[in-house]
Order: structure tokens, then sequence, then C-alpha cells
């Protein structure tokens, strides 16, 4: 693992993931930026992703649902993913959250962001199980949720609440991500091991 990341390391740095109000708190310019990235990248997939234009992007990310993958200095992003609350139609109440718009720009990222959403759905929504929705057909995205820990599900009467009868789709994979280790922040060994190398 020091290899890898020592590798990444000479290669542009270690790359960072934010999450929730860290990327709230980012410079205007550099959301921005990063905004017209994944706008530019969802733009390549039309037929199967929502769409976001720079601004729907931005505003996500100062609702601080979303988590970034991006470089060290926040001007190239890696991956891009948002959790969504789901609300019971009549109570309000948060019935569970959904992991979406999950793009991966450079490989390993996916995953890393992937852990980033478990993370910040912990912190922003504790005790609420995080469901990933994937298209049947997604076998990549299949295979990087199974690897972490996902265990594919019935659609949970939890996210049934929000749908009008007759609107579940029929091509998706549901995935619960509760037994998905989260990101953690700390590095496995003091960051100066890095710098003295």
């Amino acid at each position: 693992m020091l290899e890898r990341i020592v590798e990444t390391s000479e290669q542009g740095g270690i790359p960072l993931v934010l999450k929730g109000v860290e990327i709230k708190n980012l410079p205007a310019g550099k959301k921005a930026q990063l905004g017209q990235q994944l706008s530019e990248a969802l733009g390549e997939h039309k037929a199967t992703m929502l769409q976001y234009d720079e601004q729907q992007v931005v505003a996500i990310m100062d609702e601080s649902h979303a988590v970034v993958v991006t470089d060290p200095t926040h001007s190239e992003m890696y991956a891009f993913a948002q959790i969504s609350p789901w609300s019971d139609q009549h109570s309000g109440v948060v019935a569970a959250t959904e992991f979406r718009s999950w793009l991966s720009k450079k490989h390993g990222a996916g995953l890393q962001v992937l852990r980033g959403a478990v993370a910040l759905n912990q912190q922003q929504y504790p005790g609420i199980t995080l469901y990933a929705v994937a298209e049947e057909g997604n076998a990549r995205a299949h295979a990087v949720l199974l690897k972490a820990g996902a265990k594919e599900v019935p659609m949970p009467d939890s996210m049934k609440v929000v749908l009008k009868a007759g609107e579940e789709p029929a091509s998706v994979k549901i995935f619960s991500l509760a037994n998905v280790k989260p990101y953690q922040d700390v590095l496995p060994f003091p960051l100066q091991v890095l710098q003295a190398n």
C-alpha cells in the first residue's frame, strides 16, 4: 500500500476526498471549476445518468450532500457522487438515503468516493441506511459495489414510500451500503514518511 501511495504522490500528489461541508467551504471558483468538469463528464453518459449543469452541481456542493475526489489543488475532479435523502411522503422523516450521480474519471477514485459517501451519510444521517441504485446492465458499477461490501437487496419499503404506485424501476438493482467501510481521513502512517522519501 505504501508503494502505491508513494507512486501516486510522485505523479501529482495523493488524491483528496472531500465530503459535505469540506466541499461547501471550497472557494467559489474551485467549485465552479469542478462543477463544469462534472457537467462535461455527465454529458458523456446522457442515456444513463441525470444531467446537471455547472450551477446545479455547485448547488449540490453547497447543500453539503456531495463527495468529490480531487487532485491536491482541487483543480481536477477524479470522481463525484452525492447522497440524497428520501423522505416519507406523510411524515417528512428521512426514511432512506440514496448514493447517486456516481461518476469516476480515474481508476480507484470511484471506490474512494463511494466510501466517502458512506462516511458522509453516517455523519449527516446516523442510523439511516444508504442505498445505491444501479442499472441492471452496469456490471462495472456492480463489481465495485460488491467488492466494497455492498449487498444486493430488493427495493426496501423505506425507498418505496417516496415512489408513486407503479413507478418502481424494473431495470435497476438496489444495493445496501450498510456493510461498506467508510472512508477514513487518516493515512495509515504519518505524512512525514512520504515527505522524507
